[in-house]
């Protein structure tokens, strides 16, 4: 059956080609190897390149495709030992929206945000404005991911003029490490990139730093910020 791993005879697992990679689209194994092992593992596609978007012509496609490899990679592995674990992507739609503010509001003290992060996103992902993916398995979201397009205007670098913000990337504690997040990011960026998008940002942690780097992104320190504080309304 597409999509499954199944323990294949010796004499397959040699013919098994990467031309397949669309009947294992969303595969993940349990116990895949930590993306720094399977970093070293496809070491040709580090540090390729820098910059704030996916990257140069003679780079892009592998950037463009990498998810792909990650998934094939994810079931040979199965293929190897096994081991089936099995999860779906889908898109994101204005019926998610309390989902997506989970992901985005996910610490127990921003829960009070989640309401009003809902009503703003989901008139948003109606639109097309708001792009976004979630990994499935056996009926449940166990990560999501998501880009906001912005009109951000033309630049000399980037002068279609949108921008893509990736946010929203979250994956269940008992399914990290598994190469869910890059999957989904890498899926999003393709998504924009055949919308004409050619520019885009976010923010990293620092143990996020690594993945993003493997999918085109460069730390950009010129810019500044300014925020408002709005003091809170006095009681009384």
């Amino acid at each position: 059956m597409a999509g499954q791993c199944r323990a294949q005879p010796r004499r397959r697992r040699r013919g098994l080609a990467l031309a397949s990679m669309t009947e294992v689209r969303g595969t993940s194994c349990a116990d895949e190897p930590a993306p720094t092992d399977r970093d070293r593992r496809w070491d040709v596609g580090r540090n390729i390149g820098g910059g704030s978007r996916l990257g140069s012509d003679s780079n892009g496609l592998w950037r463009r495709h990498r998810h792909f490899v990650d998934i094939a990679w994810n079931a040979l592995w199965c293929r190897q030992w096994g081991m089936q674990t099995i999860w779906t992507t889908r898109k994101a739609l204005p019926s998610d929206a309390e989902s997506i503010a989970t992901h985005a509001c996910y610490r127990e003290d921003d829960a009070g945000r989640r309401a009003g992060y809902a009503e703003w996103v989901r008139p948003r992902v109606g639109a097309g404005r708001y792009l976004g993916l979630f990994a499935v398995m056996n009926g449940q979201i166990i990560g999501g991911a998501g880009v906001n397009l912005l009109d951000w205007g033309p630049t000399r670098a980037n002068p279609g003029g949108q921008l893509g913000r990736v946010v929203n990337v979250f994956t269940m504690d008992a399914f990290r490490r598994k190469g869910i997040a890059r999957a989904l990011v890498a899926g999003l960026l393709e998504q924009c990139e055949a919308l004409g998008v050619r520019e885009f940002n976010l923010g990293a942690t620092p143990e996020g730093r690594d993945l993003y780097r493997t999918l085109g992104f460069a730390e950009y320190t010129p810019e500044m910020r300014r925020r408002v504080v709005v003091a809170a309304p006095s009681k009384g």
